[in-house]
């Protein structure tokens, strides 16, 4: 199964929630209009019904006009009725009846309404008639009366002789109710979003982990793996380690033997001081192979760097005169870090006697120590003024059997490299601006990959 990048599956979610977040706003937006249209076709129906009220009248007289103030007293203490008013938009005058708050009513409102901070305003123009209607006779329609029965029915005016006033109703619903459902849908739907978010953010963590903690399985698995083969590498390494070492050993013994007694000639002196050399030399790196394929036994204590260090340049003293090589100690306290000693010795001395290989003559090595002790951890440098590593061999330093000097054996980066896994600790090499090379041993590097 094919691993989704971190990177990518945290986009996908922002990208999810951003949608999701989207939608709620279209919804937010279509809510909000449904609000204010039913406020509108309210208001509407209101004006619509009041000029019709009005208009249903024979004439704009005066007993309509007595009756209106009253009636509209009556629309404006209605719910959500902030003004409404009814003005003669045809005469001089202007005739106005209005009630509620005057103050908030724009006559000049138009027919399609218009939403003020007050709320939601509305006209509706309509016209009726603004004088008496003429009096029948009954018999050719002689004569006229004025809201009189005459012969014991109305008589209805003519259209020709009657004069059409035109009139507009102006109507102000409050809009707090209104705003009030949309703030409280806006709240819901902002709520909404964020839990949203914080269900997404709780999935991207849970999903992290859960991850995470598969990959940590699965290191623990190859870690177990490998601890094993390198188990069995041991035990083998360890059989052929004693299978060869006793019988170099007899070898070394009588080349010895017959250096210390002087051969005859000097040509046979050099060849039995070779051999001891020679012995000596497969003897070290059979013993730099055990200690790569034997399994570090890790006995973790506390220990002091500043004097692990110390006791390395008292053993490397004659090698460091020899070619007046000086050591810098930089920012070396009395710190302590939880490691295995011997181990830690071991991993540092390969690095020191790397630095001294390849350091010319006279030059110097430094080492930095940066502890954080409230944190348990730490990073130590070894840093040498020698031709640095080539850039595209960086990556296979600490790869065994990886050397590039001839007598090298190319073991002892790796040992490094299994002691710091060993520990859960990381190492690595960077060139120096200057030239040279650095080498690290950083556990908060190891830190930070597995938080």
């Amino acid at each position: 199964m094919k691993k989704i990048p971190t990177s990518i599956a945290i986009l996908g979610i922002v990208i999810a929630w951003i949608t999701f977040a989207e939608w709620q706003r279209r919804e937010f937006v279509h809510q909000r209009k449904s609000l204010q249209e039913s406020v509108e076709r309210q208001a509407k129906s209101m004006v619509s019904a009041i000029a019709s009220i009005v208009e249903s009248h024979r004439w704009f007289g005066p007993f309509v006009q007595n009756e209106l103030n009253s009636a509209l007293q009556r629309i404006a203490r209605s719910a959500d009725v902030l003004a409404v008013a009814i003005m003669q938009t045809d005469s001089r005058d202007k005739r106005i009846f209005g009630a509620g708050d005057a103050k908030l009513l724009d006559l000049s409102v138009a027919t399609d309404g218009l939403w003020t901070t007050d709320g939601f305003a509305i006209g509706h123009p309509f016209q009726m008639t603004t004088s008496p209607p003429n009096r029948g006779m009954g018999f050719g329609g002689l004569g006229h009366v004025d809201h009189e029965l005459f012969d014991g029915r109305f008589v209805h005016s003519s259209p020709a002789n009657d004069q059409l006033g035109d009139f507009k109703a102006v109507l102000l619903l409050d809009r707090s109710g209104v705003d009030q459902q949309i703030q409280r849908e806006l709240r819901n739907r902002v709520l909404l979003v964020a839990f949203g978010g914080l269900v997404l953010a709780c999935t991207a963590v849970a999903w992290t982990t859960t991850v995470r903690l598969a990959e940590a399985r699965g290191t623990a698995r190859l870690l177990k793996a490998e601890s094993h083969h390198f188990q069995q590498l041991g035990q083998a390494a360890a059989g052929l380690a004693h299978e060869t070492r006793n019988p170099l050993g007899i070898i070394r013994g009588w080349a010895q033997r017959l250096v210390s007694a002087g051969l005859p000639t000097d040509e046979q002196q050099f060849q039995a001081e070779a051999m001891v050399e020679e012995c000596d030399r497969v003897t070290a790196r059979i013993n730099q192979f055990l200690a790569f394929a034997r399994p570090p036994e890790l006995q973790i204590e506390t220990t002091s760097v500043r004097e692990v260090i110390e006791q390395l340049l008292l053993a490397l003293e004659p090698d460091l005169d020899d070619r007046s090589i000086v050591v810098d100690i930089e920012h070396v306290g009395r710190e302590n870090i939880q490691a295995d000693r011997e181990q830690l010795r071991q991993a540092v001395f390969n690095l020191l006697l790397n630095a001294v290989q390849f350091s010319p003559d006279g030059g110097t090595i430094t080492m930095r120590f940066s502890p954080q002790p409230t944190r348990g951890e730490f990073r130590l440098e070894v840093a040498d003024q020698g031709p640095g590593p080539p850039p595209e061999s960086i990556g296979k330093l600490f790869e065994p059997y990886v050397t590039s000097r001839p007598e090298g054996t190319g073991l002892g980066l790796a040992i490094v490299q299994r002691i710091a896994t060993a520990h859960g600790w990381n190492v690595g090499c960077s060139k120096r601006e200057n030239g040279g090379s650095v080498f690290w041993i950083d556990s908060m590097a190891a830190s930070r990959k597995g938080a």
